[in-house]
């Protein structure tokens, strides 16, 4: 778990091996954040394997977003 991520933690996650990463925050959140299209180009583009995009905010933390979550996490190595 993490803040929201820019551009060197993206580079830094694929550099030290990390595979997969999941975004849990909505795009727009914070307009001076990075989309997760964004992030998951460049996570991509470094190395990185696979990204998801779960967004939820509270209360829409619900049994739908964790099924997505053990979905994802189930198809990824």
């Amino acid at each position: 778990f993490s803040g929201q991520l820019n551009a060197a933690d993206v580079k830094e996650a694929a550099r030290m091996g990390v595979k997969a990463i999941v975004c849990a925050r909505p795009d727009d959140e914070d307009p001076r954040d990075m989309s997760f299209a964004q992030v998951k180009d460049l996570f991509v583009k470094e190395g990185g394997k696979a990204a998801a995009h779960i967004p939820v905010s509270m209360p829409g933390l619900d049994a739908a977003a964790a099924a997505k979550l053990g979905d994802f996490l189930a198809q990824t190595p």
